[in-house]
């Protein structure tokens, strides 16, 4: 269950990375959703290309549109 193998195994079959951070994604209907523990400073990469850099406060839940990276909830 090592995030960074898991990542490095996706990224050589082509899956695309939306975040090198340990934390949980859920990406559907539009949206992308990151949950992480220790907060901090964050670079999701959409799959249009866009990159939205986030300051994370720790325990918390942000909401992204998937196709703008626009904050929906967080």
């Amino acid at each position: 269950n090592d995030s960074a193998l898991l990542r490095e195994v996706f990224r050589q079959t082509g899956a695309h990375i939306y975040l090198e951070a340990p934390d949980a994604l859920i990406v559907g209907g539009g949206l992308v959703t990151v949950h992480t523990v220790d907060g901090g400073q964050r670079q999701i990469r959409l799959r249009n290309g866009t990159v939205v850099d986030l300051d994370l406060p720790p325990i918390s839940t942000t909401v992204l549109d998937a196709g703008t990276g626009d904050v929906v909830l967080g």
